[in-house]
């Protein structure tokens, strides 16, 4: 290696590339090369360790000798050198977010500008540094006190005094501030005490201070308070020795603010603020607890954000603004006497925090008249009983929401004590429906009934009804008060139908398909397009078996059926089988009732052959019984009716006859609407149930529009029995069997029709 190259050194190296320890060991041993007092001097070409005894320890660092100079390179001294140094590596730590050491390697550049006089560039290094200190908030307290010496001297040289007041105060640490709720909870509109707590740490030899004023700051629902300081005439109990000094402070609102009205009670004006009137002179080694109490106004989390302190000094003033929150705990409370007792802490241990809860309401909300149980399609009526049991005039906005998702909601109204609906309903796509009403001027004590008209929906559903009262007492407008109460309403069916059709057999001729008189359509006394139906007519019995699923009687005013809507050409036609029964009565939980109606449908063109298909539901009028009020109407399904006309088809009926006795009289219908001329072969099957006396088999030629009618005497072998006949109709030109259809009072089962053999026939 040649004289000109510089000397490998590890530590060299590192400073240059600076690592986890590297400005640590740059700095001591750059401290130990400065200070010694005698340097070696080595000839040109001469080896320091050939000439010079070693007496240094090289194993960690390079001699002094070889340090200095290597070190200088840096730099143009040996000041600058180690500036670039620590700089760097506060660079480096930086980067990895190593604040605190960025933090120790600041103070070393500081106490380097020291250690060389350079005054103002150690005071532009330590200013910021201890204003933004992780040391304080860790309790670092032996690193942090070497700052706020560092940083004295400084502001002494520089002739800073702000700074240099401030930072003598927290040497001094002359008082803190600490506040505590006296409950773990509270409520709007109730009166919260809590205490601010003042303690000085000074010398016993030291002059009292005086705090000028304290401001107290919120997050949540509570004013801020200000407190400002009068001195006391009487003695205090620190003039008298004693340790703790415990005041009452009366809060009230600032002259500035007073007579401020919100200008709406459901917009309260700004939170504003309270002050009040303190002794605040603070002796040496003494507390001073400032007892107070505030009414919170909104419901939610509480806690103190900031306290700041106002010291008045000879020729200066000092703010102290207290933002940690681990600073602010109270571990005690203190009462009268100077007894303590242990803080009432939040869930979360903070005594400077607390949960405010909504004021409890006295306004009385109940419903009455609503029916345990409701209907669809019901009118209602319920009332709303409002009482004020509060000890202050109130006004009141009453709401009343449906709660529920549905298509058809039911709608609410109010009524007016002449019964006139006077609604204002309010609907979100989310199933609720709003109605709101006003009441002024609610005196204490008094009560009034307010009606309400409900409509329940056309379909079975499940709501919540919620009253809701938002009041304002006429002392605290600022101050919302909420009262609620909840009601389930279930709309449901009160009736369950079973409906069935059965073919009937028609008397009246067919018309003769070769005797069709060719006229033109005619209408129906001039009315345009309501043509007169001149096709085949098919007869239905409709027997519909209501059975009520009420909780109570109902009065069944009348039960019809609606036609609402007919395919295909046709005219449908129904009329009532049971006219005089069954039209004003009472059903009872659990009863069943049968009603009986015919089904005309009658086709307007006679060549139409398509099969037409009725849509038809069951009207009900009824009310719960003993009720006065309009009756309700219920639409109750029935299952689709398809006539087919242009297929041929058998019916049968049956009746007693009276000679020989017990004899049965079977007619059979085989009906062809086709166009077709159709050959049918009709055979009856012998049975172990009866005898018979008719055609055993024979052949039948049906042109078209036209019916064929066989009779069959049975006599049954049997008693209180169902008994079977089986007629065969085979269709020989599409070659099918035709299926047999009872009439009304026969039966069809999987065997074809049956007929009921009575017991003493």
């Amino acid at each position: 290696m040649s004289s000109d190259e510089e000397p490998s050194n590890p530590l060299i190296d590192r400073l240059r590339s600076p690592d986890s320890a590297a400005w640590g060991e740059a700095f001591a041993g750059t401290t130990l090369a400065i200070s010694m007092s005698t340097p070696v001097s080595l000839s040109a070409g001469a080896s320091h360790t050939s000439l010079v005894p070693s007496i240094w320890e090289t194993y960690i660092c390079a001699e002094p000798a070889v340090e200095l100079p290597l070190l200088i390179r840096n730099g143009p001294d040996e000041y600058t050198a180690l500036l670039r140094t620590l700089q760097r590596s506060a660079d480096h730590f930086s980067e990895r977010d190593q604040m605190r050491v960025v933090e120790l390697i600041q103070f070393e550049q500081a106490k380097l500008h020291m250690q060389h006089g350079q005054w103002k560039h150690a005071m532009r290094v330590l200013l910021p540094l201890w204003q933004t200190l992780s040391w304080r908030k860790s309790g670092w307290w032996h690193l942090l006190e070497e700052v706020d010496y560092a940083l004295q001297d400084c502001a002494g040289c520089v002739q800073d005094p702000e700074t240099l007041v401030a930072v003598q105060w927290e040497l001094l640490n002359q008082f803190s501030v600490g506040f505590a709720f006296e409950s773990l909870e509270g409520s709007v509109g109730v009166s919260l005490a809590s205490q601010l707590v003042i303690s000085s740490y000074a010398q016993p030899a030291s002059e009292p201070i005086t705090i000028r004023e304290v401001k107290i700051r919120f997050e949540g629902g509570l004013r801020d308070i200000r407190i400002e300081h009068c001195a006391s005439e009487a003695p205090t109990d620190n003039d008298r020795g004693e340790e703790t000094r415990l005041q009452q402070v009366h809060l009230r609102i600032p002259p500035s603010d007073d007579g401020i009205v919100p200008l709406s009670p459901i917009s309260p004006s700004s939170r504003g603020s309270l002050s009040g009137l303190a002794d605040m002179t603070l002796v040496a080694g003494c507390t001073t607890i400032l007892a107070f109490t505030d009414v919170p106004r909104h419901a939610g989390e509480v806690e103190v954000s900031s306290i700041m302190s106002i010291i008045q000094g000879k020729n200066f003033d000092l703010e102290i603004i207290a933002t940690d929150d681990e600073h602010m705990q109270q571990d005690c409370l203190f009462l009268e006497g100077s007894k303590r007792v242990p803080s009432r802490r939040s869930l979360e241990g903070r005594s400077n925090a607390i949960r405010i809860l909504p004021k409890p309401p006295k306004l009385r909300l109940e419903i009455a008249g609503l029916e345990k149980e409701s209907y669809i399609n019901e009118t209602m009526m319920f009332i709303v009983d409002v009482t004020n049991e509060e000890e202050d005039e109130a006004d009141i906005h009453l709401d009343i929401r449906v709660l529920g998702n549905s298509a058809e909601p039911p709608v609410i109204s109010w009524l007016s004590d002449d019964d006139n609906s006077n609604p204002l309903e309010i609907a979100d796509p989310g199933g609720r429906i709003d109605m709101r009403k006003h009441i002024e001027s609610f005196p204490p004590s008094a009560k009034q009934q307010h009606k309400v008209h409900l409509q329940s929906p056309p379909h079975p559903a499940e709501y919540v009804l919620e009253i809701r009262a938002r009041y304002y007492l006429r002392s605290a407008l600022e101050t919302p008060i909420l009262k609620t109460t909840t009601a389930g309403l279930v709309f449901r069916q009160p009736f369950e139908v079973i409906s069935s059709f059965t073919p009937t057999i028609r008397p009246e001729p067919w018309p003769n398909y070769f005797e069709i008189d060719d006229r033109e359509d005619k209408t129906n006394s001039g009315i345009e397009n309501d043509l007169i139906a001149q096709g085949l007519v098919q007869s239905w019995s409709l027997i519909s078996r209501m059975t009520s699923v009420a909780m109570a009687p109902l009065a069944i005013e009348r039960v019809e059926p609606r036609v609402t809507q007919v395919q295909e050409a046709a005219r449908c036609t129904i009329t009532d089988a049971d006219a005089d029964s069954l039209k004003h009565c009472t059903i009872l939980p659990g009863d069943v009732q049968e009603r009986h109606f015919g089904v005309d449908v009658q086709k307007v063109d006679l060549e139409d052959r398509r099969p037409t298909f009725v849509d038809i539901h069951l009207e009900v009028t009824w009310r719960r019984e003993g009720s006065t009020g309009p009756a309700n109407v219920i639409h109750l399904p029935i299952p689709e009716l398809a006539v087919p006309f242009g297929e041929p088809r058998v019916l049968a009926s049956a009746r007693n006859g009276s000679r020989p006795l017990g004899v049965i009289h079977l007619d059979y219908i085989i009906e062809n609407p086709s166009i077709y001329t159709l050959t049918f072969t009709l055979t009856m099957e012998t049975s172990e149930e009866f005898a018979f006396s008719g055609v055993k088999s024979v052949t039948v030629q049906l042109v078209p529009l036209s019916r064929h009618f066989a009779r069959y005497n049975l006599l049954p072998l049997v008693k209180g029995a169902w008994i079977s006949p089986q007629l065969r109709v085979y269709d020989i030109q599409f070659q099918k069997t035709l299926k047999v259809n009872g009439t009304e009072g026969m039966r069809n089962d999987r065997k074809g029709v049956s007929v009921w053999v009575d017991a003493d026939g």
